[in-house]
């Protein structure tokens, strides 16, 4: 077998073509062994990373080849952590209206299918890739302006977890933000409806609708899924977003509530070894007044899985104390084994996490114009807000599942 491994491999591929070949080690392996995924392979049967290169697309696909089979002229070399990993497709603005649908289409894997590209065209906007979000934009030479209503949604689904944050800027604004979220998925119901007005409110209990800043979070955390919840949390999938009036303050230098939105993925590659694992055995427990549910509880583990991609992604909350807030103060404990909440798993996670989490390399801030869209995968992403000196900002949002 050793010295024949082309040919007793080529054997079993012939003789069991629809089976999954699966090695048993019959000695005490010292281990530990790991589990992996399988992934999608091009053609003939699934194959481990190891006798393939891993090869990502524009939309954030991963797929195997044979490293003879790679296209250079559309993939470029990635190195993670100083080594080769494996090929990612070239990205670059592109207007989508003046491409053709067709097999060997360099921009063809950042839509599902030719129905998709097709939608996409029609809508005549580029794609723009930043390093910490994606601007699908408008062409200026557009008779009318593009639809929410018209957006290919299965891509731009898969635009969204791969980027975070998806940023659409020369779109109609008189479409029913709620019809055009219930295209991208379920809308949440809260108790004052779908759509959060996020402005300035006199006399509010809701932090959003102060001057105030808010601190590192993701949305959901302290809503109840039912009314009887003992547990806090019903988080969404996506937020989106729709500003209706930006801030008012033409002086760049004054605190004008950006919103600020932190890369989980790339902050967790940062962590050694043991930094991840020791978060990954923490449990944190949130509790504040938010909604009149001081009695209750939100309870995450710091590093989850997320729900639709399966990659590892961070669940936080900043600590918030009444030196920061007049509203709703927020105390982070950890879990321990024995049931009991202990301050010193939390303390070391705030140090480890907080400053990376504003880091400009993995944090975008956001100043909102008038007009435009956001939608952020709220799994992937963790988001906070500056504060702001006066009122006139208006933004809509919609949570999405």
């Amino acid at each position: 077998m050793m010295h024949r491994n082309i040919g007793f491999s080529t054997l079993v591929d012939v003789t069991y073509p629809h089976a999954l070949r699966v090695s048993i080690h019959l000695y005490d392996n010292a281990g530990p062994k790991f589990g992996i995924h399988l992934v999608t392979h091009t053609a003939g049967i699934p194959r481990t990373p190891w006798h393939s290169v891993m090869c990502e697309d524009a939309d954030g696909t991963v797929h195997k080849l044979e490293l003879r089979d790679v296209d250079h002229s559309k993939y470029e070399l990635v190195e993670k952590r100083g080594r080769a990993w494996g090929f990612r497709e070239y990205v670059k603005a592109v207007d989508v209206q003046t491409l053709t649908v067709s097999e060997n289409n360099p921009v063809d894997t950042d839509v599902e299918d030719d129905e998709d590209h097709t939608a996409w065209a029609k809508l005549n906007v580029e794609f723009i890739e930043e390093p910490l979000l994606l601007t699908i934009r408008a062409s200026p030479s557009a008779a009318t302006p593009p639809s929410l209503m018209d957006i290919p949604v299965k891509s731009f689904r898969k635009l969204i977890h791969k980027h975070g944050v998806v940023n659409l800027q020369g779109f109609k604004q008189d479409d029913d933000l709620e019809k055009a979220s219930e295209r991208i998925g379920e809308v949440m119901q809260w108790p004052w409806g779908t759509i959060f007005e996020i402005k300035s409110v006199q006399d509010t209990a809701l932090t959003g609708q102060t001057l105030e800043s808010m601190p590192m979070h993701y949305d959901g955390m302290y809503k109840k899924k039912t009314e009887d919840s003992t547990e806090l949390g019903d988080v969404p999938l996506f937020m989106l977003f729709h500003c209706v009036e930006a801030y008012p303050s033409p002086d760049p230098s004054e605190p004008n509530g950006s919103t600020l939105m932190a890369r989980t993925r790339p902050i967790l590659d940062t962590l050694t070894a043991e930094e991840k694992e020791r978060l990954s055995n923490i449990t944190l427990v949130y509790n504040t007044s938010l909604f009149g549910h001081q009695e209750l509880m939100h309870t995450s583990p710091v590093i989850i899985k997320h729900p639709v991609t399966g990659e590892d992604v961070l669940r936080y909350h900043e600590p918030w104390g009444p030196e920061k807030t007049k509203l709703h103060p927020t105390t982070v404990k950890a879990l321990q084994p024995d049931g009991s909440l202990d301050s010193t798993d939390a303390e070391w996670v705030s140090d480890l996490l907080v400053e990376k989490l504003y880091d400009p390399k993995y944090c975008h801030a956001h100043s909102w114009t008038k007009g435009e869209f956001v939608i952020v995968d709220n799994f992937a992403m963790i988001h906070a807000r500056t504060g702001m000196k006066s009122d006139g900002r208006h933004v809509r949002r919609v949570h999405i599942n």
